[in-house]
C-alpha cells in the first residue's frame, strides 16, 4: 500500500474517519468527513509524503502558511458584494 498513495490516503481517511466517529459527536463526524474528502479531492499533492521531503522547518512554516491565507482569505469570487 506504501507504494500506492491513492489507497494508503483513502485506508488513512478512512482511520482518521473512524477516530472521529469514535467521539460520538456526528457533526465532528462529518466535519472530519467532509474536510478529508475534500483535502484527497483537491489537494492529494499535500497528502503524498515521499521520504524525499528536506527537513527544512522554515521553508515548512513558509508554505504552509502561503497555503492557510490562499484558503483562508477572501478572493474576488468569494467576497460578499456588501462589503
Amino acid at each position: 500500500m506504501l507504494g500506492k498513495p491513492a489507497e494508503f490516503i483513502k485506508a488513512d481517511i478512512a482511520f482518521h474517519n473512524k477516530i472521529a466517529s469514535i467521539s460520538g459527536n456526528p457533526i465532528f463526524a462529518a466535519v472530519s468527513d467532509a474536510m478529508l474528502t475534500w483535502l484527497f479531492t483537491y489537494h492529494t499533492d499535500l497528502l503524498i509524503w515521499s521520504g524525499r521531503e528536506k527537513r527544512d522547518p522554515r521553508r515548512a512554516f513558509e508554505k504552509s502558511s502561503t497555503a492557510l491565507r490562499a484558503a483562508l482569505l477572501p478572493t474576488p469570487k468569494t467576497q460578499c458584494a456588501h462589503t
